[in-house]
């Protein structure tokens, strides 16, 4: 399915463009963005834009497995994200999610991860959506409970960060689960 389109009251999700990388860098900048992901390298815009270019092409495939999408904010780039399917079969696939700064706080995490669960779901007639989080990521694991997510279990020191290894949380949800309303 391309190009992917969804939107909610106060964000859309949409397809990358080459055009974001200038925004997508500028905001993945901010040090407070990881404080809970594994260590990454900020490539050069140049760099970035390549990677969006095979992105995008990807993307037109028809066995299309990786939704790599952005959040926009009243047509502005405010965060990116996105579905990876992880099954064989295509029936399960993990979410993530990343808001610039500015818009933490609102409600607004909640809204994307909402929406991309129904892009699973309802567009995607998928089964199994789940997500990963630091277990110190409060305001993460909140957004995923929110979703109607269920705690699953804990992958011990499965991330590397600022040197040392550290465990994360699984959430998911089933087509059959019950999704809160908005």
């Amino acid at each position: 399915m391309y190009p992917v389109e969804i939107s909610g009251p106060r964000l859309a999700w949409r397809e990358l463009t080459t055009g974001d990388a200038d925004a997508l860098i500028d905001m993945l900048s901010d040090p407070g963005l990881f404080r809970y992901a594994a260590d990454q390298e900020l490539p050069d815009v140049e760099t970035y834009r390549g990677f969006l270019a095979e992105q995008i092409e990807a993307a037109r495939t028809p066995e299309r497995h990786r939704y790599k999408l952005g959040i926009t904010v009243d047509g502005v780039i405010a965060g990116m994200g996105g579905l990876e399917m992880t099954s064989a079969t295509a029936t399960a696939a993990e979410i993530g999610y990343l808001l610039a700064p500015a818009y933490w706080g609102g409600g607004m995490g909640t809204e994307a991860a909402s929406l991309l669960v129904d892009l699973a779901f309802d567009r995607l007639k998928l089964h199994r959506v789940f997500a990963g989080a630091d277990p110190a990521n409060h305001a993460s694991i909140r957004v995923l409970e929110k979703i109607g997510m269920r705690y699953e279990g804990t992958r011990r020191e499965d991330v590397f960060k600022d040197g040392k290894w550290r465990d994360s949380v699984t959430y998911a949800i089933l087509e059959t689960d019950a999704r809160p309303a908005r």
